[in-house]
C-alpha cells in the first residue's frame, strides 16, 4: 500500500497513485469479503497463485500431483481443480 499511497508516492503523477490507491483497496475489501463469505475457497486461491505453472515443479504444486504422475492423473487432476474454481465463482 505504501507503493501506490498518493502521499508518499513522488516518482509520478498523484492522479495515477490515487488511482492505484483505489484500485488497491477495492482488491483488499473483495479478497476480505471473499475470506468472510469462505475462507476454504480463499486459501486454496492463495495456493493456486503461489504455483508457477510454467514448471514442472509448479505445475505438480498447482495439480497436486507428483512430477512423475500418469497422464490420466493429470487430466484428472486438472478437471478436478477446474470444477473447484468453477463452483468459487459461483459463490
Amino acid at each position: 500500500a505504501l507503493r501506490v499511497h498518493p502521499d508518499k508516492v513522488r516518482s509520478c503523477e498523484p492522479a495515477e497513485a490515487k488511482a492505484a490507491f483505489a484500485r488497491l483497496d477495492a482488491a483488499a475489501k473483495v479478497l476480505e469479503a471473499l475470506f468472510d463469505h469462505n475462507a476454504e475457497i480463499c486459501r486454496e486461491l492463495h495456493r493456486i497463485l503461489r504455483c508457477d505453472p510454467f514448471t514442472v515443479k509448479g505445475a505438480s504444486q498447482l495439480l497436486q500431483l507428483s512430477s512423475d504422475a500418469e497422464e490420466s492423473q493429470v487430466k484428472k487432476a486438472k478437471e478436478d481443480l477446474k470444477q473447484k474454481l468453477a463452483k468459487a465463482q459461483l459463490q
